[in-house]
């Protein structure tokens, strides 16, 4: 039996992922395939899976495999419930389509409805042609001993580690990504190319989105839509920042570089070929200031090597 939090770990490291969320079959029986299998064909723990191979925008193909149950559905006595770990099916599962997308409802678009189902507890997740061999199972183990080295080989997660799920998707999401582009751009021969330089928004108010949607009090960090509602200041979503409070002087501030930079070019530190200061909007505990602009020490080499290394070894 397939453990729940090993299996979506694990499967992020094999596939190389993007994850997202699902909605589900009635039971987990499934037919046997008389003909030639197509593939991609998986076989994990729990049973085999048929996925399908997709084309990418720039014509590379790739394999795609969708709705993957990772727990059972939470209906009737599980609702509301912790996870309870799929069983074990018979046949082989067709992934090679997407089920319905969790309840939800997307505030930032006017007249939006609820859509989506409770039986939602499934994953798609994609991984490039050709990857396995030597090569894939040293990006794994990689990927283990970087932000799960507590873990075992059989369940990654453990209770001190889990919150650097959250580290891997920023550092192979956003942070490399970033730095990436910078490096990329600054190894240009050309002579007249223009500026670049990086900035960091770590401020925190009332309507960040942590409180706001998931209607609680806790703190769970700042998103790329933060930024967003001090720059377009939006009536429709939420209220308004009230005059002289901290949101609407960050509002301010945050517009006002903007215009600088339309204006001016970039406001703030540039990035060199060896330097790339990053200009940070942050959170003060002075009532009178309450932003704050720092300068915060370009991109960590380390991770930048590790993530090169492995997105090498997984032939990207």
């Amino acid at each position: 039996m397939l453990d729940p939090a090993a299996f979506t770990i694990t499967t992020i490291v094999a596939l190389s992922t993007c994850v997202t969320v699902t909605h589900s079959a009635a039971d987990n029986v499934f037919p046997e395939y008389i003909k030639v299998l197509p593939s991609p064909l998986v076989c994990l723990v729990d049973g085999c899976i048929i996925g399908t191979t997709r084309s990418a925008l720039e014509g590379n193909q790739f394999e795609a495999f969708f709705g993957i149950p990772y727990a059972k559905p939470p209906l009737g006595k599980l609702r509301f419930k912790d996870p309870v770990q799929v069983e074990s099916w018979v046949g082989n599962y067709d992934a090679t389509f997407e089920r319905s997308k969790c309840i939800q409802k997307n505030d930032a678009r006017p007249q939006s409805l609820v859509e989506g189902s409770e039986d939602c507890l499934y994953l798609n997740l994609y991984r490039p042609l050709h990857i396995g061999g030597d090569d894939n199972a040293k990006a794994t183990q990689m990927l283990k001993d970087r932000f799960f080295p507590d873990g075992t080989d059989d369940r990654w997660l453990t209770a001190n580690n889990f919150l650097h799920l959250q580290d891997l998707l920023t550092e192979s999401t956003i942070t490399y990504p970033t730095a990436r582009s910078v490096k990329q751009h600054l190894a240009l021969k050309k002579t007249n190319k223009s500026p670049i330089g990086v900035y960091y928004f770590n401020f925190k108010g009332r309507y960040s989105q942590s409180y706001s949607y998931s209607y609680t009090a806790n703190d769970f960090g700042v998103c790329h839509s933060d930024e967003l509602l001090y720059l377009f200041r939006n009536t429709a979503v939420g209220a308004d920042f009230p005059s002289g409070s901290p949101e609407a002087i960050m509002a301010r501030s945050f517009v006002e570089y903007f215009v600088k930079i339309a204006y001016e070019g970039i406001p703030g530190p540039t990035c060199k070929n060896k330097d790339c200061q990053i200009l940070e909007f942050t959170n003060s505990e002075n009532p009178k200031a309450p932003v704050v602009l720092s300068l915060v020490n370009g991109f960590n080499e380390d991770m930048y090597k590790f993530w090169q290394k492995y997105y090498s070894l997984q032939g990207i």
